[in-house]
């Protein structure tokens, strides 16, 4: 069944990607996985300064 869950392209030097892969790898998720992690960990790194951040739907 596809995802439901919004997509964007990342463009980013080959390098980039290959040490997401690498350290995905060590971490036993995939790339996608470890992408979406280390977007939740930047997040909540910012919001422990700046506060919340408030999304209105």
């Amino acid at each position: 069944m596809p995802s439901k869950k919004p997509q964007f392209v990342i463009r980013a030097d080959k390098e980039i990607f290959d040490k997401i892969a690498y350290i995905a790898k060590e971490n036993e998720r995939s790339a996608t996985q470890e992408i979406v992690y280390m977007l939740k960990q930047k997040i909540s790194a910012y919001e422990a300064i700046h506060g919340e951040i408030k999304i209105e739907e």
